[in-house]
């Protein structure tokens, strides 16, 4: 009735086992008046006095224990779970250096099972290693000292030839017998070292090509200079150690540390210029480029710079030698001009010479001066001397020696006063002239005298391309269009001859001319001026007679500056 564990029935077998002689103790389970089942340990005598049998039993109430048991086999079974899943190895030892307990991953680092390991000695699992870790461990034990964080490296028997690190450490742990064993972690970290091998070689290579630079090359984060080369230090005259940590707004002037924040803030990857800043204050122009880059796992711009005052000076050299070929182009076209300039300046001068020669009578036969009559010769004097005027102005302007300026001009402007200059030449070739201006707005920024220059050339060429052409068929059309990447085309058509196709490819070449008296240097001269304003200058022929030669021009940026943008 009290005991579940033994059924009525099966009370005659269990009579057999106790009534043996001796003691004999075992557990089972006893139900209380409630109906509680508990776990008890019961210990047997048997005893025989005369016929009678019986049996003398202690009974003890061993539920505390069992819970501790309990607590013991869950604590040792997530011990258990937690050595045998560890992603490191572990190993516990002995005093004499058996193994107790090894996990699965420090086994694989050895090529033996667990159960080879179980029971031996290091001396008899790992011979070849036994030498230099024994006294290791046997120093551990009497000391007490940990060896911590050794780095280890070599191979596995599972993959020979394959090169991995560890880190070990060892320590002393008390054992339940009062004696001392040695505990052992394991960590490999191979992956990682490889990594910092990978990260160090790259550095290596990175230096390596930063000092083997030409240009100065520098990374910089957040304002602030991370890396640079020797080359950039030279560059802006300071000790490579002092460039690091400083700002590239304080190596350069204000109007360029606005340019360098435009950039990085579009994150541009395009040539720019810029104007440095030296350490003794002196300045110099820098050609940049630079682009977003990772380092050292965050974003950084790494910019390379290149010191360009020599190639600006010699390109200021070659626009000096240009622009005084240029004069001497402009002066020759005159000289081809004389005639025609001389007859258009005559005209007024002949006109002056006239009203005065009539003033002059109109006062010496007139008893009485006709005011009026004054005032209107003296009004067409005026008219007469301002035409004058305004020839020479514009034959100084296309002929004077003069440093090249440029401005932001409608393009209209100097077509309309090279065609008031070629007026008289296009009357006396007698060229009709249509002037067409298909835009709304065709502002520029130009050296007018320049693009006057090769407007001069165009026409002239023009007029000359049609002198064998007959009367009612020479005309010059002259168009201004807008194009769809904010270019202004400007093109000077004809009805001339056309060119020949063996000359075409040589139209504008120095020193070619179709011309007999001709020096060949027009075009290839006109071509410089446009490329040099950032257009392109090129012909087309027409589909019935004639050519059209075409150049382009850059629109004016609103909102352009004094530092290119």
């Amino acid at each position: 009735e009290i005991d579940p564990d033994f059924p009525l029935e099966d009370w005659p077998a269990h009579w057999q086992k106790v009534k043996k002689p001796g003691r004999l103790t075992f557990e089972g389970h006893h139900r209380t008046k409630d109906g509680h089942v508990f776990p008890i340990e019961i210990t047997t005598n048997y005893l025989k006095k005369g016929p009678d049998e019986f049996v003398w039993a202690y009974v003890h109430d061993i539920t505390e224990r069992k819970r501790a048991e309990e607590a013991l086999r869950m604590s040792e079974t997530r011990l258990d779970a937690f050595f045998n899943c560890a992603p490191v190895g572990m190993v516990i030892l002995d005093d004499q250096l058996r193994y107790l307990k090894i996990n699965e991953t420090l086994a694989e680092i050895n090529g033996i099972p667990v159960e080879e390991h179980v029971g031996k000695t290091v001396q008899e699992v790992v011979p070849e290693i036994a030498p230099m870790i024994v006294p290791m461990f046997r120093r551990i034990l009497e000391t007490g000292e940990p060896v911590l964080n050794v780095d280890v490296t070599g191979e596995v028997p599972s993959q020979p030839g394959v090169v991995r690190h560890w880190i070990i450490s060892q320590f002393r742990i008390p054992r339940e017998d009062s004696k001392w064993g040695i505990g052992v972690i394991v960590v490999e970290f191979t992956d990682r070292k490889r990594a910092e091998v990978e990260l160090r070689e790259s550095e290596e290579r990175i230096r390596a090509l930063l000092e083997g630079a030409f240009e100065g090359i520098v990374i910089y984060e957040k304002g602030k200079i991370l890396e640079a080369n020797q080359a950039f230090a030279d560059m802006y005259g300071y000790a490579l150690e002092e460039v690091i940590g400083l700002s590239p707004v304080e190596m350069t002037t204000p109007g360029s540390a606005r340019k360098i924040a435009r950039h990085i803030a579009r994150g541009e990857e395009k040539p720019y210029e810029i104007v440095g800043l030296r350490k003794d204050g002196t300045t110099f122009e820098v050609e940049a480029l630079g682009k977003n880059c990772m380092y050292r796992g965050r974003v950084a711009r790494i910019t390379a710079m290149r010191d360009i005052s020599d190639r600006k000076q010699a390109q200021k050299e070659v626009q000096q030698l240009q622009d005084k070929l240029a004069h001497v182009s402009r002066l020759s076209t005159m000289g081809e001009m004389a005639t025609g300039l001389a007859h258009e300046l005559n005209q007024p001068l002949t006109a002056i010479s006239t009203y005065c020669y009539v003033g002059k009578q109109s006062l010496a036969q007139a008893s009485k001066v006709d005011t009026e009559q004054l005032r209107e010769l003296f009004e067409k004097l005026s008219a007469q001397a301002m035409r004058a005027g305004e020839i020479i102005r514009r034959l100084r302007g296309l002929v004077g020696k003069r440093t090249a300026v440029r401005s932001q001009v409608d393009v209209i402007e100097p077509i309309q006063e090279v065609l008031h200059l070629l007026e008289s030449d296009l009357r006396q070739s007698e060229v009709r002239v249509e002037l067409q201006a298909d835009h709304a707005n065709g502002v520029v920024t130009i050296d007018e005298i320049q693009i006057q220059q090769v407007l001069v050339n165009l026409i002239r060429n023009a007029v000359d391309a049609m002198s064998e052409t007959q009367r009612e068929r020479r005309s010059l059309t002259i168009t201004t269009s807008r194009t769809a990447d904010e270019l202004i085309d400007v093109a000077v058509c004809d009805t001339g001859e056309g060119i020949p196709v063996e000359s075409s490819e040589q139209v504008f070449d120095a020193f070619f001319s179709s011309k007999s008296e001709g020096m060949g240097m027009g075009l290839a001269i006109s071509r410089t001026i446009i490329e040099s304003h950032g257009g392109r200058l090129w012909w087309t022929p027409n589909p019935n007679r004639g050519v059209t030669f075409h150049f382009t021009l850059p629109m004016a940026k609103e909102g352009s500056n004094d530092d290119g943008e």
